[in-house]
């Protein structure tokens, strides 16, 4: 059976999750939760797709992501995941899927959107708060970061 197509809509905020295969976990030490960010970070660019916020969990990320076009997800995402798959059965000298699938993606809504940058949910990762994303451009860590220098228009948001 053939896979539906995604829907994707340029220019608006899209809710996108990836788990780890059979929900293992895809983060392993502290390093490749800021090696992840710096790949997404370059593959946004190059895709022309903007990152609002995200949460990375052990085995599972959380992202807000907004295309430029109808395939900026799926280069964005198929260039991140690739290369830090890549990274990670180089290191562990393994072969294989690291996710699960393809990643899923929603479009949102105003309220999506406040509701994911909120706190509410209670999912808490590798943010650098207690909230279930971290807004892109509120630092983590000293220095830039690809993923945070991407143009952020998140912080324009009327709440």
């Amino acid at each position: 059976m053939a896979r539906l197509p995604r829907i994707v809509i340029p220019g608006l905020p899209h809710y996108v999750t990836q788990r780890g295969n059979r929900r293992s976990q895809v983060f392993f030490e502290e390093g490749d939760y800021e090696l992840y960010l710096d790949l997404l970070g370059e593959a946004a660019v190059r895709s022309g797709t903007e990152i609002w916020c995200y949460c990375l969990m052990p085995n599972h990320v959380h992202l807000v992501a907004v295309p430029s076009d109808k395939d900026g997800l799926r280069q964005t995402f198929a260039d991140a995941h690739r290369r830090y798959t890549g990274y990670i059965n180089a290191r562990s000298r393994a072969t294989g899927h690291l996710w699960q699938g393809r990643f899923g993606s929603v479009v949102m809504d105003e309220a999506h959107l406040f509701y994911a940058g909120s706190g509410e949910n209670g999912d808490t990762g590798k943010t650098g708060t207690d909230h279930l994303f971290q807004l892109v451009g509120i630092p983590t860590s000293a220095g830039p970061h690809p993923a945070r220098d991407v143009p952020q228009r998140a912080t324009d948001v009327d709440s």
